[in-house]
């Protein structure tokens, strides 16, 4: 929260689903946090953008809202792939099997099959022309025939979530699950007396609110 009032001059929310949402993903049912911020650009034209889509939607109906728009979020559940999704390309998988402690392979790989499959979609072009990198600041951006575009990327179990725009942006991706309990101590003051002031039932929702704002925000600033 302190973040998100130090920043708001300078960062443009993108709505957030509405706190708790709920959303199902083939047997998932969970109520979850999502946000996005972008630096704000004159030049792009989004609009507001609406609650990211749902896992299942048409990766086609998602690249033409990027192509139109310049700007797209999705859920995507990782266990359930499109069968016509491009296949990874020899970089990410070389990366991948690097021998990185710690690191989910294949749900690093997924998701940038699914980013390249989008952008390539809009821009009518091969998948494989697609390059993910990263900027001077460590944040994941397009190459290739993907240049002029920016990435954020946030996962939760088989759930990931996808921001692709015009202008650098970061999101963020909580899910509320049975017996979470508030992590008081990396609150800071004014957030956890605005989150003792809430009725109980609704602290833990809030405080998915406030952190998904704060991650966004680091992940967009670097």
């Amino acid at each position: 929260l302190g973040a998100w009032k130090h920043k708001r001059q300078a960062l443009k929310p993108r709505k957030a689903l509405p706190s708790p949402a709920s959303g199902a993903s083939r047997g998932i049912a969970t109520r979850m946090a999502a946000r996005a911020v972008t630096l704000p650009d004159e030049a792009m034209r989004h609009g507001e953008a609406p609650a990211p889509a749902m896992p299942g939607a048409p990766l086609a109906a998602l690249a033409k809202q990027l192509r139109s728009t310049g700007f797209v979020w999705f859920l995507a559940d990782l266990a359930h792939l499109p069968d016509d999704l491009c296949a990874s390309t020899a970089r990410e998988t070389a990366w991948a099997e690097s021998g990185r402690t710690g690191m989910d392979r294949p749900g690093w790989l997924a998701r940038r099959r699914l980013a390249r499959q989008v952008v390539a979609t809009a821009r009518a072009i091969d998948p494989a022309a697609v390059t993910i990198e990263a900027d001077g600041m460590g944040r994941p951006i397009l190459g290739g025939a993907g240049k002029g575009l920016h990435l954020s990327f946030a996962a939760r179990h088989s759930l990931a979530l996808i921001g692709i725009a015009g202008e650098p942006l970061g999101i963020d991706l909580e899910i509320e699950e049975p017996g979470m309990a508030l992590p008081w101590n990396i609150l800071r003051p004014e957030e956890s007396a605005w989150l003792a002031a809430q009725p109980e039932a609704l602290r833990l929702p809030a405080f998915l609110r406030i952190w998904t704002a704060k991650e966004a925000i680091v992940k967009l600033v670097g």
